[in-house]
């Protein structure tokens, strides 16, 4: 056992969950993307699996690409827990320990000893996108769980059935895991098709006896029954978003989208830039050694590459191709660990060849990088771990509320203190469903993102909404800052995408920013209406607002 490994991973491991306990119920990593998952608990909760893409009697404005089970799963924990923050962070924590186990139990099938196994997997805590998967709203890392766990259970090391032979409950099991992941996630079908190329090659008769049943019987069955319980709306929201501009391939690439894949690993940590060419090596190595592991590790990066030539996707998509990737490094680990034990000079006799007297420089070099990367990375993310302990010592919350500028470690508290005085005098429009939540109202837009997707196929559904804003009808609008901000600092995305032109002009003309913010939120109050200012109609950038200090 090197306790150095251990103990690098004991500080990642103890960092990452102090921080997300402390952060529990406040909005720190919480976007408008966690409130539409929050916003969807909220409406199961009420009976409807789904709200309809548009509710001309309510007014209520639905659809998202979301899979079935996390709604379900937060939804029941919210009622568990009594609060919607809570309810989705715990189960969050709950995925990121079911992912990490998959890691390390992936390893040691791999023949990774102890230490290298708990080491490798704590480094998925040391990137900022595996830091953050399980203190925000987003699910990933329940689907890239469930993945994991499917390749653990079907065994990982066997090139073919004569080498390992697997029970038919073990490939039950596995076909079980791979069909619940994109019910999880849609995108989540690495490990599926991994196993089926896999069995379809070394076991044919259980390939078409077993798999298939079960992963069909799951998979489509469970989009059926969704369908059922959602009274039609699941299909026509995935409809939508398929020909209303929202599914792969919509505004870019799959060129770009690499090169995207690539800079957000690199941009968002450091050690991004050692993990990425060591999973290569580790990719190379189980073409051999563990095909099944190299086949998932393909089609992770065809999944990841489609998925992300979609507008909207951010770079959550990353925590799979992640987490296998570390798994890959550490069949790398397991390879070079062969050569640990053998006496002097036997390398001469066992005959390797020049790849293999390669791997042992260029795997220690390499993981020198990797702890020296995340060593450069302790300062920058587990500022928010130093926080927290602050806090708890000081019992001083507000604290977090520096994180940031303007920060993102507010509470539901400060929702309620600065929009609900204004409750009595209308509804309020929001980016983020949980407000509404929060404030004891139906949230009206459940994803800004989906308005320009409802639009496509119902421009009056729009015209409605923007009506409604002209006639000053809610009390106040919340929208993220990048929409509220000069157009030199402001997020294309935000413009484009959320709201759309239409609604941000008619938010602009009649309704007033103020100085006022919720972590990265911007409050919009009515304007009088006698200083109402028109907005030209080629869409608004034409107002320029103060940014915070």
């Amino acid at each position: 056992m090197d306790p150095l490994s251990v103990l690098f991973a004991a500080f990642f491991a103890f960092a990452w969950l102090v921080t997300a306990l402390v952060n529990l119920t406040n909005y720190a990593h919480v976007r408008h993307v966690g409130g539409a998952w929050i916003g969807l608990a909220h409406a199961f909760g009420q009976g409807q699996l789904y709200p309809p893409l548009y509710d001309a009697e309510a007014g209520t404005y639905g659809g998202t690409r979301f899979a079935p089970i996390p709604i379900v799963l937060q939804s029941t924990m919210t009622q568990l827990l009594g609060d919607p923050l809570m309810g989705g962070k715990t189960l969050h924590v709950a995925y990121t320990f079911l992912l990490i186990a998959a890691m390390i139990f992936l390893l040691r099938q791999l023949r990774v000893r102890w230490s290298y196994s708990l080491l490798i997997a704590s480094l998925f805590l040391g990137v900022r996108i595996g830091w953050e998967s399980g203190l925000g709203i987003r699910h990933d890392a329940l689907a890239a769980a469930l993945q994991l766990w499917a390749l653990a259970a079907y065994g990982v090391g066997a090139r073919s059935q004569a080498d390992d032979p697997r029970s038919t409950r073990q490939i039950a099991v596995a076909a079980l895991l791979c069909a619940l992941a994109p019910l999880s996630k849609f995108s989540a079908v690495f490990a599926g098709m991994a196993l089926a190329i896999h069995l379809a090659v070394t076991d044919r008769r259980r390939f078409v006896t077993v798999f298939l049943p079960v992963t069909v019987a799951v998979g489509p069955g469970g989009l059926l029954v969704t369908e059922w319980l959602s009274g039609g709306a699941f299909f026509e929201t995935l409809s939508a978003c398929l020909f209303g501009g929202a599914g792969p391939g919509g505004d870019a690439s799959v060129l770009a989208s690499a090169l995207g894949i690539q800079l957000a690993l690199y941009t968002t940590s450091w050690v991004g830039w050692s993990l990425m060419p060591v999973a290569l090596f580790g990719l190379i190595v189980c073409v051999r050694r563990a095909p099944v592991l190299a086949l998932a590790g393909g089609w992770s990066v065809a999944v990841t590459l489609y998925a992300s030539s979609s507008p909207g996707v951010a770079t959550n998509h990353l925590v799979e191709p992640l987490a296998l990737g570390l798994v890959l490094i550490g069949a790398w680990v397991a390879y070079l660990d062969r050569f640990r034990n053998l006496p002097g000079g036997s390398w001469i006799r066992v005959g390797p060849t020049v790849t293999d007297l390669c791997w042992p420089a260029a795997g220690f070099v390499a993981m020198l990088i990797i702890v020296a990367a995340s060593a450069f990375n302790l300062d920058r993310y587990t500022r928010e771990f130093r926080l927290s302990v602050l806090s708890v010592l000081t019992g001083d919350g507000p604290v977090l509320r520096g994180l940031e500028a303007p920060g993102t470690a507010f509470w539901p508290d400060d929702v309620r203190a600065r929009l609900g005085a204004e409750l009595q005098t209308g509804p309020v429009l929001s980016g983020d469903a949980s407000f509404a939540v929060y404030l004891g109202q139906d949230p009206i837009v459940l994803d800004p993102f989906m308005l320009r997707v409802i639009a496509a196929k119902n421009e009056s559904a729009r015209q409605a909404l923007v009506d409604r804003i002209r006639a000053q009808e809610f009390s106040a609008i919340v929208t993220r800052r990048g929409f509220a901000a000069p157009p030199t600092d402001d997020d294309p995305g935000f413009r484009g995408m959320h709201w759309g032109p239409e609604v941000g002009d008619a938010i602009r003309a009649h309704y007033r920013f103020e100085p006022e913010w919720m972590g990265v939120y911007a409050i919009w109050r009515r304007r009088p209406r006698d200083v109402r200012r028109p907005v030209p109609p080629e869409s608004g950038t034409t107002e320029v607002f103060p940014m915070p200090k």
